[in-house]
């Protein structure tokens, strides 16, 4: 037995009773509470916990934290308010109480003889003792009760998505579903970001129960409320659905003259269906009905689109009561939304929070940290979305946390702290229910694979990430967005030389986006695909691709698909030496890039430019033009690839050689390794071309081999290699095999060196 608090472990049984009253544990909260109560203020480690609660089994440092964070919302919740496993920074945790175990029953000792009377008075303080004992551990109890009753209410409203469905007369705008609902959430402390929420159980109907099952399930909430309201001569009616999980409450009708009453109506009866204290923390909602009315009637306006009018009830609104803070971030959001930023900063000022709950202070912050990145005061938004956060952790609420973290990830990603984004959303991971919120689980994954391509240059964790988003996002049903990012992935794997997964995984694309008739995201695969067919010398395929996007094109008005058209049909001429038309498509894409706010773009058709003129005229690029070169171009790799190829044109390999090794060093670093492979062959082609064997030779052929290149043009230099090291039965292979897989890259050239070879 274990004692702490008004809490006994039954470590036999299993079994924990709080107050008389057992408490449901899981295997896992079970065994690490006993631990933590044995060892009681004791620093834990996590390698202490892994040996004695997970038996040696190792497991991630963030897998430990979330089982102690579900110890602490599960259990420790219900019996004390008090945060009992407290975590020391950078050592483990700390369970902070005093337990007891159970005392070991009494010896056979001597007890000293007393005379009656004696026993008769000890026997009665005894009692009185023990009553009074009984009387102080009942009121406690109830106090507890209560205590504990409201926080459960709490983390249940916070649980709760409320859905609409309009029945109103059609000559009726006494109704707006929508506001109704908004109010509603205030009314039970729930916020406006769950509108936003909402798109999946618009006109739900009959099919209430398959569509609460996907909010449930992929939302990750406990209970669904549904109001299908009517209005009529008499009032409005409301006909009430609540879903606890797996049941569904019977349907209830509350009906009233007046909306504010409507609304009371029915949250009481939510709070009473879910079986807990009416008590609640103060939710920042007005006594006044007039005020309340006013603000119904401006968000009814906000959703109809009519921003003056709303701003002008939202006025009245707080006019009736000055610390309707609610009404007071509304108008603040209106300010923001209509670009009067500092008017929307100065009404935040205004509401003071110290009268306010943590979740009003939360959306305070969350509109303040919009404001400021609105006026490009990215370090005074992240500041903002901390505050936010800090309330966010106080009232738990897994939404706003993840809201707030993801939020500001996007902030520290554009001040360039990339490691703080990354350990935001690594956080938010923490706080999805990986098994019903699938569909942000699946966004956070998709922006960590983001950042570890293009910003921590991390490949294995960016295809582990890109990965994951997409089978997150099918296993939630969403084939929209699960194509998004099978088509994010298939690029991450393009941009590293998978190019068979690649191609696997654009023609999946190309195939779904077809069936559904999205032509811009059916192109941008159908460029994928074709770039990768002239990889493979696959020129005719390549061709029938090009046509195909050329006529989807015309129904299309992006400019950045028509500049990757043009850079394919680029690539295509050179690739098969019609350099005229080459030349011809330059021309088309600088004309096209020149009119469009596109700094990517632009710089690929810089270096496209400088890599026409290397292949048709070479003599007229020296040493002169690279400053020239290096001052066009941001890109240091792309810089020094250019150098170098104008160097070795020139014969000058002393300089060239450094400058291809540092090129293809930063394309490694940078991850990049389909352009490293490009470059690598470059720099062989053109050295072999001179006789020039450079001393990093073997290592180069081995980095380009182990990534599984397209064999031309690698085993030509390889081949190469072998015929200028005396080896010609090894070059005759390898020519041999390159015939079998070049498909229309092999040239007479190559048939002629063929014959060469079996000759010698």
């Amino acid at each position: 037995m274990i004692y702490f608090l008004n809490t006994v472990i039954d470590t036999e049984k299993r079994s924990i009773f709080n107050g008389g009253t057992r408490l449901k544990a899981s295997t896992s909260n079970f065994d690490l509470l006993v631990y933590f109560a044995k060892h009681s203020n004791t620093i834990i480690n996590r390698n202490e916990l892994m040996e004695n609660v997970w038996n040696g089994r190792v497991v991630s440092d963030a897998t430990v934290y979330k089982q102690v964070t579900r110890l602490k919302e599960d259990l420790l919740s219900q019996i004390s308010d008090e945060e009992l496993i407290q975590t020391v920074h950078g050592q483990g945790f700390i369970f902070v109480l005093d337990v007891t175990s159970l005392p070991s029953k009494r010896t056979n000792t001597e007890i000293p003889e007393i005379n009656d009377k004696t026993k008769e008075q000890t026997y009665f303080w005894l009692l009185l003792a023990l009553i009074l004992a009984l009387i102080l551990a009942f009121i406690i109890y109830q106090v507890y009760s209560i205590k504990t009753s409201n926080q459960k209410l709490n983390k249940k409203i916070e649980r709760l998505a409320i859905v609409y469905q309009d029945e109103s007369n059609q000559n009726s705008n006494s109704i707006n579903p929508k506001a109704l609902a908004q109010v509603m959430q205030s009314q039970l402390l729930m916020s406006d970001f769950l509108n936003t929420k909402l798109e999946k159980a618009k006109n739900i109907g009959q099919n209430f129960k398959q569509n609460s099952t996907t909010l449930i399930q992929d939302l990750g909430y406990d209970y669904v409320l549904n109001m299908r309201l009517q209005d009529h001569g008499e009032g409005i009616k409301a006909h009430v659905y609540l879903r606890k999980s797996n049941n569904m409450v019977p349907m209830q009708i509350f009906e009233s003259s007046n909306l504010y009453q409507l609304v009371n109506q029915v949250t009481n009866w939510v709070i009473q269906q879910l079986q807990l204290s009416t008590t609640l923390e103060g939710n920042n909602i007005t006594k006044s009905e007039k005020a309340f009315d006013d603000y119904i009637a401006g968000v009814r306006l906000v959703l109809q689109n009519q921003e003056v009018q709303a701003l002008e009830k939202f006025q009245l609104a707080v006019a009736q009561d000055a610390e309707f803070w609610i009404a007071w971030n509304a108008i603040a959001v209106m300010k923001r939304n209509s670009g009067k930023i500092n008017e929307a900063i100065e009404i935040l000022n205004r509401i003071d929070l110290s009268k306010a709950s943590n979740r009003l202070a939360f959306l305070v912050n969350n509109t303040r940290a919009g404001c400021y990145y609105r006026l490009g005061q990215l370090n005074q938004s992240v500041s903002a979305y901390s505050q936010a956060l800090k309330y966010a952790r106080r009232f738990n609420d897994p939404i706003f946390l993840v809201t707030a973290l993801v939020n500001q990830s996007y902030m520290f990603a554009d001040i360039k702290q990339t490691e703080n984004a990354r350990a935001n959303l690594e956080e938010a991971l923490l706080y999805v229910d990986k098994e019903r919120q699938r569909t942000q689980l699946a966004a956070i994954y998709s922006s960590l694979s983001n950042i570890y391509s293009n910003n921590l240059f991390d490949v294995e964790k960016a295809l582990n990430y890109a990965e994951l988003s997409y089978k997150t996002f099918k296993a939630a049903g969403n084939e929209n967005y699960t194509y998004v990012a099978l088509n994010v992935w298939a690029d991450i794997l393009f941009n590293n030389a998978k190019l068979q997964k690649a191609q696997d995984a654009y023609q999946q694309v190309l195939e779904y986006t077809r069936n559904k008739n999205d032509t811009v995201n059916e192109l941008f695969a159908l460029k994928s695909l074709i770039n990768i067919n002239l990889l493979y010398g696959q020129f005719d395929q390549a061709r029938i691709q090009l046509n195909d996007f050329k006529s989807k094109l015309v129904n299309v008005d992006t400019a950045a698909l028509k500049a990757e058209y043009l850079k394919s049909e680029f690539t295509y001429f050179l690739y098969t030496n019609n350099y005229p038309q080459t030349l011809s498509f330059l021309e088309k894409l600088n004309i096209e890039v020149s009119a469009m706010d596109n700094p990517v773009l632009a710089q690929d058709a810089l270096v496209l430019k400088y890599e026409y003129q290397l292949a048709v005229h070479p003599e007229n690029l020296s040493e002169n033009d690279i400053p020239k070169i290096r001052e066009s171009l941001t890109d240091i790799a792309n810089q020094n690839y250019l150098a170098a190829k104008i160097l070795a044109n020139n014969q000058q390999w002393g300089k060239a050689d450094g400058l291809f090794q540092n090129s293809i060093s930063q394309y490694r670093k940078h991850g990049q390794m389909l352009k490293l492979i490009y470059v690598n062959n470059q720099y062989l082609k053109l050295a072999f071309a001179s006789k020039h064997i450079p001393d990093s030779i073997l290592m180069l052929l081995n980095e380009i081999e182990e990534l599984n290149p397209p064999a031309y043009p690698f085993l030509k230099i390889k081949a190469l290699y072998e015929q200028l090291s005396g080896n010609s039965q090894k070059a005759l292979a390898l020519i041999q095999q390159l015939k079998k897989q070049a498909n229309q890259w092999w040239q007479q050239a190559d048939e002629n060196w063929l014959n060469e070879l079996n000759k010698s």
